[in-house]
């Protein structure tokens, strides 16, 4: 799928049947190298977060520690800071989500 719509942003569970969110980031950087990859975990960890980052991934954001809030923060701050602004469709989103 991605291979297909190359998202602006890709956001992965790192334990996912069939494949863990490590194996899909390794996948799909290679598949859509300029998706922005998020991997949110309830196994966040210094180890972890360099493994995520040496396939792609640009945050590993923590399920325990910020929920959803914590994703539409790393993405807004993402796009910041790659220059995009985010659409009307996103900055809803995040209304919602605060």
């Amino acid at each position: 799928m991605v291979r297909s719509y190359k998202p602006d942003v890709v956001l992965l569970d790192y334990a996912m049947p069939g494949m863990n969110g490590l194996e899909a980031a390794r996948q799909i950087a290679v598949d859509a190298p300029n998706s922005m990859m998020f991997l949110f975990t309830m196994y966040a960890s210094e180890q972890l977060s360099e493994l995520a980052q040496s396939v792609g991934v640009r945050e590993v954001i923590s399920k325990a520690v910020g929920g959803v809030g914590a994703i539409v923060q790393a993405i807004q701050d993402a796009a910041h800071s790659a220059g995009t602004l985010p659409t009307a469709k996103f900055q809803a989103s995040r209304e919602v989500a605060s």
